[in-house]
């Protein structure tokens, strides 16, 4: 077990400072724990405090539960700060550079002439080391890394080991995919029974579930799920959170998870739920009503669109799921190994890289690792949503199919709202 207390500890060189908000306080029904990174980055006064690049939380039903949440986060978001990389044009290095502008991938513009940070990963499918951009691993990515890139943290994680980072960042780069394609696509979504299954005895999962659901509902919230469909077996991924009226209107307020255990969906969408219900209630009146272009450009505009009428009603669109409720089963855990050949079979050409040596020693001696997947092959997520690339043409045409689910946004183009992941 990782001594997280080591991450928010100030001698530790991760984190600058720390808060715990407890229930009750703000109309939170759970605990929150947020935390500043101790890096150059000052986030802007004015800017909500959960949508800071360098900034992170987590709520959960218990302040030990938000605490750990937060301290991987931390870690995760600190080993995504550059490192030393090589300088070079695409020419220069294109025998060992993978061809990520390539319309099978389409994970950035064509670089033409420009010179570009590289860093190397390793591609599983043939095991061999390539280079990759920063601008498809550093974030916040320096400036002059982001041309022709769209940065953001998705496909990282941190973990008590290197099979438990990558299995993470696996889950994560699944949920990412299948949340995009569903939402461009507009697949139907099955309804879910999250309610405890008789068989989770004394599973501490299913009782943090539980927890949770009482506190959501004694808050006034009403919990709301959809299975997102995909074509790996073995894995649930939901998007879900609570139905709330805030400022005399109904809000909804989500978050997404794939796990291999139910009860770690439910609970992960529904804690994630909970950090954009908390910033929503302390978002002042003028950062809400300011209007948002329908391609938002960053999480802040994004936030803004999901918390306006136009947004609820195309989130609410989406979660009419009139496939019939899926039977509960109870599911065997999966390996990284072979949720990552699972991923391979469904389309994924991952790259991998192992990003713990950015962390600061004390924290690698005790054991923490930080993995991020460069997710070739699968749609990535989209932050800036002006950008022409970003879209896998593939995935998107193929999702009915491989899927098993009807679309109700035909294929050749894409629903033109913003997506509901910030």
């Amino acid at each position: 077990m990782l001594d997280v207390s080591q991450v928010l500890a100030p001698d530790t060189g991760l984190v600058a400072a720390h808060g715990v908000i407890a229930p009750g306080a703000d109309g939170n029904p759970l605990w929150s724990v947020g935390a500043q990174l101790a890096c150059e980055h000052a986030p802007d006064p004015d800017e909500p405090v959960l949508l800071s690049t360098c900034r992170t939380g987590a709520c959960s039903v218990s302040r030990s539960g938000a605490t750990v949440r937060t301290a991987g986060e931390a870690v995760e978001r600190a080993a995504l700060h550059g490192a030393p990389a090589l300088s070079a044009p695409y020419a220069a290095v294109r025998d060992r550079a993978f061809p990520y502008f390539d319309p099978q991938h389409s994970l950035g513009a064509d670089p033409g002439h420009r010179v570009l940070r590289w860093y190397e990963a390793r591609r599983v499918t043939d095991g061999r080391d390539y280079l990759v951009p920063a601008g498809l691993v550093d974030y916040p990515a320096a400036p002059e890394d982001r041309v022709g890139f769209d940065p953001g943290p998705s496909g990282a994680a941190a973990g008590p080991s290197y099979d438990a980072a990558l299995k993470a960042a696996l889950l994560e780069t699944l949920e990412r995919d299948a949340v995009i394609v569903s939402w461009a696509r507009q697949l139907t979504l099955r309804a879910i029974d999250v309610e405890p299954p008789s068989t989770a005895g004394s599973d501490p999962v299913w009782s943090q579930v539980r927890a949770t659901m009482t506190a959501a509902r004694g808050a006034g919230l009403t919990p709301v799920f959809a299975e997102i469909p995909t074509a790996v077996a073995g894995v649930t991924c939901l998007v879900g959170g609570v139905r709330a009226e805030l400022r005399g209107a109904t809000s909804l307020c989500l978050g997404a998870k794939a796990s291999d255990h139910l009860g770690k969906a439910v609970l992960g969408a529904l804690e994630e739920s909970f950090q954009l219900y908390y910033g929503l209630r302390t978002a002042g009146s003028d950062y809400l009503d300011e209007p948002v272009a329908a391609r938002v450009t960053c999480d802040a505009e994004r936030v803004r669109f999901l918390a306006s009428a136009r947004g609820v009603d195309a989130l609410l669109g989406w979660l009419d799921a009139p496939l019939p409720t899926r039977p509960v089963a109870t599911e065997a855990p999966v390996s990284a190994e072979s949720l990552m050949l699972a991923m391979i079979e469904d389309g994924l050409d991952p790259l991998v890289l192992d990003l713990s040596e950015r962390l600061p020693p004390r924290l690698r001696a005790a054991g923490w690792a930080v993995v991020k997947v460069i997710p070739a092959g699968y749609q990535p997520l989209r932050i800036d949503e002006r950008h022409d690339f970003g879209w896998h043409a593939g995935r998107l045409d193929s999702a009915p199919h491989r899927t098993g689910t009807r679309a109700r946004h035909p294929p050749g183009g894409v629903y033109d709202l913003p997506h509901p992941l910030p």
